[in-house]
Order: C-alpha cells, then sequence, then structure tokens
C-alpha cells in the first residue's frame, strides 16, 4: 500500500501541519464564494487564484495541502453548466493545480529534506447539496447511492495521483461505511478520515463517535482519525476520547471559533475567535498528530503554528 510516504513523515516529525481554510483565503483575495459550488467554482474560473492559495499555505510551513475539491462534484458541476466529461476533467484538474502548486515549490528548492505532500479533499454528500447538511448527517438518498456520488469523484480524483486522500466533515456512519469500502476497493493509496461532530462522543447525526472510530480501525488504509470543522474547545474534547480508543495518529483542524448562520450565510459570535495556535500547541503531546486549520483560518494562522512548533 502507496502509505510510505506520509508514514515517514509522521514517524519522523511525530507532528505535520496541515493547511488552513482554502475558501476563507480566496475570499481574501476578492474572490465573492456565495455560491452553491462554494470554493470549487473556483475551479472553473480562476484556477490560478487556486494555485496561489496553496503555495500561501506552503510558504506558511504547511506539511500537507488539500486540494480544493471539497464541494467539487459531478453532479454539481453538471449542475452549473458543465457537461459530464467537463466535470469529471475538472474534478481531477483541482488535485492537478495542488500537485503543480507543490512541484513548482519544490522546484525552487532544491534542498528541502521534506517533500510536503498534497491530499485530495473529499467532502460529504452533504457539501455538494449545499444546505448544511454536513453538519446534520440528514440525507436523502440510501448508502448505494452515496456510493456512486463518491465512486464518481474519487476515479477522477485519483486520476491525478494525489498522495493521499482526505476524507473531511463526515457527518454519519452511513458515508463512513461508504469510505471504508472504496479503500477497499481502491487500494494503495493512504486517507486521512475527520468526523463532524456534536459532542466529545456523538456525531453530528446523533450517531456514537466510537462506532464510527471502530469501523475506522479496521482499515489499513486510515491513516490517522480525527475531528474538523468545529470549535477548538470541542475538537479537544473529541481528541482526548479518541486517544482512549484508538492507536491510529490523530488529526484536528477547526474552526477560528465563530459560527456559521447558514439561513443569513454569514458567521457570527466573531467574538468567540481564539488564539488556536496557542490550544493547537496543547494538543500534540498527545502522540502522533496532523493538525491545521478549517474555516476562518488562513496562512497567517499556519505560519505562527508552525513557528510554535519549532520552539517545542
Amino acid at each position: 500500500m502507496r502509505m510510505n510516504d506520509l508514514q515517514r513523515l509522521l514517524a519522523k516529525r511525530q507532528v505535520l501541519i496541515l493547511d488552513g481554510g482554502f475558501a476563507t483565503e480566496l475570499e481574501r483575495y476578492g474572490l465573492d464564494l456565495n455560491h452553491e459550488l462554494w470554493s470549487a467554482r473556483a475551479l472553473i474560473e480562476h484556477p490560478e487564484l487556486v494555485r496561489q492559495v496553496h503555495t500561501d499555505y506552503l510558504n506558511a510551513g504547511a506539511d500537507l495541502i488539500l486540494s480544493g475539491t471539497y464541494q467539487a462534484s459531478v453532479a454539481g458541476f453538471m449542475r452549473y453548466g458543465l457537461d459530464k466529461p467537463a466535470a469529471l476533467a475538472t474534478l481531477e484538474k483541482g488535485v492537478g493545480l495542488a500537485m503543480e502548486a507543490r512541484n513548482n515549490w519544490i522546484a525552487d528548492r532544491p534542498s528541502l529534506e521534506d517533500t510536503p505532500l498534497v491530499g485530495a479533499s473529499v467532502g460529504p454528500y452533504g457539501a455538494y447539496l449545499a444546505n448544511g447538511a454536513e453538519y446534520t448527517g440528514n440525507y436523502p438518498v440510501n448508502k448505494a447511492a452515496l456510493y456512486h456520488f463518491h465512486e464518481e469523484r474519487l476515479c477522477a480524483f485519483l486520476a491525478a495521483s494525489p498522495d493521499f486522500l482526505a476524507f473531511e466533515t463526515c457527518p454519519n456512519l452511513v458515508e463512513t461505511a461508504v469510505y471504508l469500502e472504496l479503500l477497499e476497493k481502491y487500494k494503495d493509496i493512504p486517507a486521512l478520515l475527520s468526523w463532524s461532530c456534536s459532542t466529545a462522543d456523538t456525531l453530528v447525526s446523533g450517531e456514537p463517535l466510537l462506532e464510527a472510530l471502530r469501523l475506522a480501525d479496521q482499515s489499513d488504509a486510515v491513516l490517522a482519525v480525527g475531528v474538523n470543522c468545529c470549535n477548538a474547545d470541542l475538537a479537544g474534547q473529541v481528541l482526548a476520547n479518541m486517544a482512549n480508543h484508538t492507536q491510529k495518529p490523530l488529526l484536528a483542524y477547526p474552526n477560528r471559533g465563530e459560527s456559521w448562520d447558514s439561513t443569513n450565510k454569514c458567521w457570527i459570535d466573531q467574538h468567540k475567535a481564539v488564539n488556536l495556535a496557542e490550544t493547537v500547541i496543547g494538543w500534540v503531546k498527545q502522540g502522533p498528530i496532523i493538525v491545521g486549520g478549517c474555516c476562518r483560518t488562513d496562512p497567517a494562522f499556519i505560519a505562527q503554528l508552525a513557528a510554535e512548533l519549532k520552539t517545542l
């Protein structure tokens, strides 16, 4: 199984830095992402900015970067107006842009000791729905439909030869099971798996987190497990729970601290933003871990995190 690069890095460093918010950085460059494709729209309309965002995170010190494909899907791109071949090509291109950014970045650094790795971001079905379902796990489709939805995009992602897959913000057990079945079918690619949680013990669907963890523990392809897209306090609680029930390395990339108002499509409670770098540093003592940022985090946060980790 092609897990050597990711395993080697984690064994050597014990802590790896993932990148931060992709859409957040696109918005900083002036893009309006108020669209059902969200950041995936940039893959079609602004590929140069996509490469730039990936480069920004590499410059900030990220060891791992994720493609801008979280909300990308064949159905979503066809709804946008692409035909199916173009939709599939755009999915592959989304991973390819991250690979290009990484390859260009390392070309300027011939003495680089460790090459940053690129992961294909695989967002949940709820992200395609664009109605917040990734935070409820309430899907209007059965398992077979979910499997087809993810397999179609997964094949396109794999065509670009990413270093690993990143299954993000998974809200329920059925989607967890689908991911693991796909990993069993499409071997030789390592994966990260992070869930969307409402408590330290519970997925946002209301199902038990430990059951999802039990399923993931059965897969050798899943290299690290964790949580993303929640506040740092909850992420810390989830990590503490997981640490007692798995031998896999942990993974956490929380939001900056605000809450998303899906009705008015804006961030609220901005006073709740915290010093994430300081919080995340406290997690690295639990053992091998991958840490980064999700919504509203940026390259400045990743740079701060990288600088503080060097002092440990």
